[in-house]
């Protein structure tokens, strides 16, 4: 690679239930499966991480733990040990701060950071096998590596080769990567848009390219440009040092006039809701809150908690079912919020 800016982006393989191994080696080639208590297919939470034994079965995060069960009874199912995986995450994200003064952390097993070319006479290979190899040595679990010259592109790349894998897309090689991949492999992209997208006849990111701008913008708004932009390639280069631990995240939009117009304020809704999720990076999250204002500055909000799924359409459907009450009164809106919390 050339670019003078390379970013890596490096994702654990299974991290809970790679760590659980470690922890527990008589689990070694087993179904594994951690998350809620399945409670013999009648429990109600979802799949936090299954192991790669147990996704021959068809499991998968945010699955239903009932589901879970259903499809391989005879897997072990154990809770999340936060504690265990935090401490095992502090000590990777050490290892990379090793190779990049500013990492930035997006959730407990994945993060981004930069090198310069030729940096410490190593090339970006190499720096990534220095660090596979450190991180197995010390914890006896993988990671996989997309290397690229934007957040976007690198995060594609190390989901790639899973598990263990790395993958290396040159700098102006982004579009030919990107192109005979699913459109579900570009982030951002859940079941509902691909579904829309689907039905247009497009299924590849190859596909997805061919579209115009303005053909994006016309059915998606200003969301849109983004999927324009994303299909061929570009995205942020930036690295923030961020700490997941942050209590909340979320934006408030205040409207130039007070409005009851259903339409406007569902849409308002929905691109806060793009945004902060933009800014959360997979961060998995029990609470959603909506905060409405009303004219005269009174102000009411709303919350709703369960383990939400890496999925951003849902989260908009559930937020909208937390609007909706707010709606049917029939008052104008002077400003609308969004916000999530309780951070896992």
């Amino acid at each position: 690679m050339n670019s003078h800016n390379i970013i890596f982006h490096v994702d654990m393989d299974a991290f809970f239930a790679s760590c659980e191994e470690v922890k527990n080696p008589h689990f070694r080639g087993k179904p594994v499966v951690v998350g809620a208590d399945p409670e013999v297919g009648h429990g109600r939470g979802v799949v936090s991480t299954a192991n790669y034994e147990a996704r021959k079965y068809g499991i998968h995060s945010a699955m239903p733990i009932s589901r879970a069960w259903q499809l391989c009874p005879f897997a072990v199912f154990l809770p999340v040990n936060g504690k265990l995986y935090h401490a095992v995450s502090e000590d990777i994200m050490r290892i990379l701060k090793k190779y990049s003064p500013t990492v930035e952390q997006v959730s407990v097993d994945e993060a981004y950071f930069k090198i310069k070319s030729k940096e410490k006479n190593l090339t970006p290979k190499m720096v990534a096998e220095k660090i596979r190899k450190e991180i197995y040595n010390t914890h006896e679990i993988t990671c996989s590596i997309g290397i690229a010259s934007n957040k976007l592109v690198a995060k594609v790349a190390s989901d790639h080769q899973k598990p263990n894998g790395l993958t290396i897309v040159n700098n102006g090689a982004e579009e030919e990567f990107l192109a005979p991949l699913d459109i579900k492999k570009l982030p951002g992209i859940g079941p509902k848009t691909a579904l829309i997208f689907n039905k247009m006849g497009v299924r590849t990111i190859g596909e997805l390219q061919k579209l115009s701008a303005q053909i994006l913008l016309d059915k998606f708004g200003k969301r849109g440009e983004w999927l324009f932009m994303a299909s061929h390639g570009q995205g942020e280069t930036d690295i923030i040092s961020i700490s997941p631990a942050a209590k909340s995240l979320g934006e408030e939009h205040t409207f130039s006039r007070d409005t009851a117009d259903i339409q406007q304020l569902v849409r308002t809704l929905f691109g806060l809701i793009d945004s902060v999720c933009a800014n959360l990076q997979h961060r998995w999250f029990r609470t959603i809150t909506i905060i409405v204002r009303y004219e005269g500055f009174v102000s009411h909000s709303k919350a709703h908690s369960e383990e939400f799924p890496r999925d951003v359409e849902y989260v908009k459907k559930e937020s909208l079912k937390l609007l909706w009450p707010f709606l049917q009164k029939g008052k104008k809106v002077r400003l609308l919020g969004f916000r999530i919390s309780n951070f896992i």
